[in-house]
């Protein structure tokens, strides 16, 4: 009985675009086989014309003199993930089978390859406030594909603008941002209710991490600030820190952030370097001039706001000038102390802003196998107010 000894092809995940895999069928010399190849559509792969195709088709092959049979299969692009599956068989009525180190079915063999689509990493900037900033600038997008491990790096540069409106409107900076301001959510259905309870049964525990914030109970509220102490994967469950309640079927959503959480929930290697906020220096124009006052009229007050500092030529620096006020409609502000100042005399600002810049470095050392967006979480290192 002749024997087909080893059926060899990368079986690691296939790239969305297109790609070709060598395929290395080994064994006796005249050993006849077929070989079916499939996807989830279905269609099968024509190997005359190296396609994919409605309508069965099949390869009726014959191993070579040499006991190698090769041939190279080309995989097309996708735009959702795909599995491919291949179906060996031979015949003992040919005289032909499959050696027990290959398969325990002496006439058939099955393998299969995935296909996944590029992961999308995306680093975005937000606030939860209203009317305070404009209009956030545009994300960045990383687009590879799943947990490639080929490093990346790139840079991240967001000009945030204060709003110009009545009330006001002038930014300062809360503190330096750090890797733990980049916040990811995960959201997984409740599978059964609770109440008073500490233990949350879900349709998935993937993409969570101890440590982790429950932030949203749809249809219901969220007690104090629970954190996720602990998981369980075989029940799929988690354990909180502060009893809930919660209705079966619901989504619970949870928050985590920073690169230790990325890396336990999310399977994701990233780094960040160089982070920092830098307000844009901005100038005020005096007009009209003034003698003795503490009150400031100028052609703008848009970026200035109180605990501020200003200097310019012929301001009395004999102690340190503070803005101790703003008055927006009027564009005036008041200082620490009595000013004489000409006409047209223009005060730069310190400590206050019409728009600042944040700037990192980012290096993506693995992706993540599915779509993750992390984002800035603006309110912790910038207030946008007039006071």
């Amino acid at each position: 009985m002749k024997q087909i000894t080893n059926f060899i092809i990368d079986s690691s995940d296939l790239p969305a675009t297109t790609s070709s895999r060598d395929l290395t069928i080994l064994g006796s010399p005249g050993s006849k086989f077929i070989l079916y190849i499939s996807n989830e559509n279905p269609q099968h792969y024509n190997f005359t014309t190296d396609t994919f195709s409605s309508g069965e088709s099949k390869l009726v092959g014959e191993i070579p003199s040499g006991g190698k049979y090769t041939k190279e299969i080309t995989f097309p692009t996708v735009t959702d993930d795909d599995k491919y599956d291949f179906q060996l068989i031979v015949s003992p009525h040919n005289g032909v089978e499959l050696s027990e180190g290959l398969s325990t079915n002496s006439i058939y063999y099955r393998k299969s390859i995935e296909q996944k689509t590029d992961s999308v990493l995306t680093l975005a900037v937000a606030t939860t406030t209203s009317g305070d900033f404009q209009t956030m600038p545009t994300s960045v997008t990383l687009t590879k594909p799943p947990l490639s491990t080929n490093e990346n790096l790139f840079s991240i540069s967001w000009t945030i603008k204060a709003v110009d409106a009545i009330t006001g409107g002038a930014l300062e900076i809360t503190r330096q941002p750090l890797d733990t301001d980049f916040k990811f959510t995960t959201t997984h259905e409740s599978i059964g209710s609770g109440s008073s309870d500490t233990v949350i049964y879900l349709d998935s525990v993937e993409n969570l991490t101890i440590g982790m914030s429950l932030t949203t109970i749809e249809s219901g509220s969220v007690s104090s600030s629970p954190t996720i102490s602990s998981i369980n994967k075989t029940s799929k469950s988690v354990t909180v820190t502060v009893a809930q309640s919660w209705a079966t079927a619901k989504d619970i959503t949870f928050k985590g952030g920073g690169v230790a959480d990325v890396s336990k929930a999310l399977n994701t290697t990233i780094s960040f370097s160089d982070l920092s906020v830098v307000l844009t220096p901005f100038t005020a124009t005096v007009t009209p001039a003034i003698s003795s006052q503490t009150d400031i009229v100028c052609s703008t007050t848009f970026g200035i706001r109180a605990g501020a500092t200003y200097t310019g030529v012929g301001v009395d620096n004999r102690t340190t000038q503070y803005v101790t006020g703003t008055a927006y409609g009027s564009n005036s502000f008041t200082t620490t102390s009595a000013q004489t100042l000409k006409d047209n005399t223009i005060l730069t600002f310190e400590g206050c802003a019409q728009e600042a810049v944040i700037k990192a470095r980012v290096k993506v050392s693995k992706m993540p196998k599915d779509d993750v967006v992390l984002t800035l979480d603006l309110d912790s290192i910038l207030t946008s107010a007039l006071t």
